[in-house]
């Protein structure tokens, strides 16, 4: 990532989606939350939008 950030090499990362950033502390706290819930199915956790 830092060889693709300062140029010296070729690619890309993500180009299909857009990704924000999470604190892990509340990613934890949101995937034990709903670990000890009845949900199921696909679910999403994100951070705030930018």
């Amino acid at each position: 990532m830092h060889a693709l950030a300062d140029g010296t090499r070729d690619g890309a990362l993500f180009t299909y989606g857009i990704r924000c950033t999470v604190n892990v502390e509340d990613l934890a706290a949101a995937s034990w939350e709903i670990a000890l819930s009845d949900e199921a199915g696909v679910l999403h956790l994100a951070g705030r939008a930018p």
